[in-house]
């Protein structure tokens, strides 16, 4: 073998010092968009209005598109190698243990908010334990990261790496439960992400026949979803969280509501609790869903004060979505009393804002109910009543929280400003004290980069258009 000796002190020619930059920043603007110098020297823009106004949509459309990219950026080399050090049952590629970081890194946050969970270790243990021993887990893991990415980044087709994972997550699971042997909780495990891998793809029917069987291996098991509660927690919620999904998305009662105790007054902070005196319209709403709201208040007091364990904060908002869900299915007939329809289907879509803080998660399981509060907030008969301003206001805003973009605020913004006028709601400080009525998260709601942020946006897009529109109308009156 020949050595060969670098000597420094030649003088580089521009040819060789041009290489050796190349082969430094090889890789590093993978996945990046370099704009072209003319538009590097392009006047920054530092208002919406400053752009054409046909250029406005677009930057309402584009909001979800970049929010898919904050969540899955492009691959990152650096990201996930502390994931080389376990064997798994199939070899991993740097992006894929990447794909694995920046998932549970996401989904984490999403499923416990840091503004109410404490953080905790134990949060992704037993899914990583599933990972590392069970190569069927690991095969439906990667086809729900596709399926994810693919919701996020506005796609409808499934990828041909998601249906490979998927497919051979099938023959896999078909295996482990033709042995005949009690099904192991990483079997539960997979058919539950089988679940919501249906979900995401919005393949209802898909999902039906997997709870179908989750619904069946449960029941096998000894002592059933109070079994499973005692020796595995975080599975148990993963079961009744994916059986919630569904229930929104089909539109019947869940599965596993009935077998599961209230617990949620037990996992709030007793100092909270039932503490909430219910405003006065809320006091005619039936038992039950008082109830319910006395729990959502006593969760709306948690940020800012106290902070609950990952496991009682799950606990919490399974059982509020259960009791929702169950008092009233969405896609059966819906309560005689308006007050009762539109404090369900509002408290509903309350609930969808915190449990899913991406917009894309949360249009996908919120249409349905999202649907039933649009008909009930047009209905006249409702609308109407004067008694009804202040919750008829905060239902507007719920829904603009979980529905907002540029064609709904055509309606939802003109109705918000007449309603406003009519409560004496001129700033920002008279409509909180409108809205903390009911439940209401200031951190969560309040934030300068949440929804309320795109409805002014909107509000002052319509104050533009109508002056235009009427410019317009009196340059034609003049010339006429």
């Amino acid at each position: 073998m020949e050595f060969q000796f670098v000597d420094n002190r030649t003088t580089l020619d521009r040819l060789s010092r041009k290489v050796i930059r190349s082969h430094v920043m090889k890789g590093k603007n993978r996945g990046k968009t370099i704009p072209a110098r003319a538009q590097k020297r392009a006047p920054v823009q530092t208002s919406i209005h400053d752009m054409p106004r046909q250029r406005q949509g677009d930057i309402r459309a584009s909001e979800l598109r970049e929010e898919a990219k904050g969540t899955f950026s492009p691959f990152n080399p650096f990201a996930g190698t502390e994931y080389s050090y376990f064997a798994f049952p199939i070899q991993l590629t740097p992006p894929m243990r990447y794909m694995i970081y920046q998932f549970h890194s996401t989904v984490s946050e999403t499923i416990y908010p840091h503004e109410f969970c404490r953080p905790s270790r134990e949060v992704g243990s037993p899914w990583f334990k599933y990972m590392i021993l069970d190569q069927t887990f690991l095969h439906c893991f990667f086809a729900m990261i596709a399926s994810y990415i693919t919701l996020f980044h506005g796609h409808s087709d499934e990828t041909l790496e998601a249906a490979r994972h998927y497919s051979q997550t099938l023959r896999l699971v078909n295996r482990d439960l033709s042995t005949g042997d009690i099904p192991r909780d990483s079997t539960v495990a997979v058919v539950v992400s089988l679940a919501i891998e249906g979900n995401l793809s919005g393949a209802v029917h898909r999902s039906r026949i997997h709870l179908d069987g989750l619904q069946r291996i449960i029941e096998l098991r000894p002592g059933g979803l109070a079994t499973l509660r005692e020796s595995n927690r975080g599975l148990m919620q993963k079961v009744c969280r994916t059986d919630i999904e569904f229930a929104m998305l089909d539109g019947m009662s869940t599965r596993f509501g009935l077998q599961r105790a209230s617990v949620c007054s037990a996992a709030l902070p007793p100092s909270f609790g039932g503490s909430r005196v219910l405003a006065y319209l809320l006091t005619k709403i039936c038992v039950p869903l008082q109830y319910v709201t006395q729990d959502v208040l006593a969760l709306c007091c948690c940020p800012g004060r106290v902070k609950l364990e990952a496991c009682h904060y799950q606990d919490a908002v399974i059982s509020i979505c259960q009791r929702l869900l169950d008092f009233s299915p969405l896609g059966g007939v819906r309560p005689h009393d308006a007050l009762d329809d539109a404090w369900q289907l509002g408290l509903l879509t309350f609930m969808t804002t915190i449990l899913y803080r991406l917009g894309r998660l949360r249009l996908a399981y919120s249409e349905l109910p999202l649907k039933l509060l649009q008909a009930r907030l047009n209905d006249d008969s409702f609308a109407q009543v004067d008694e009804y301003r202040p919750l008829l206001f905060w239902l507007l805003f719920v829904y603009g929280f979980s529905a907002l973009e540029g064609r709904e605020g055509q309606w939802l913004v003109p109705r918000i400003q007449a309603l406003a006028n009519k409560l004496e709601a001129k700033t920002w400080e008279d409509a909180n004290k409108c809205l903390n009525q009911f439940p209401w998260i200031g951190v969560v709601h309040d934030a300068p980069d949440q929804t309320h942020h795109k409805i002014v946006i909107a509000a002052d897009l319509i104050l533009c258009s109508l002056v235009e529109d009427e410019k317009t109308f009196s340059v034609q009156r003049s010339g006429s």
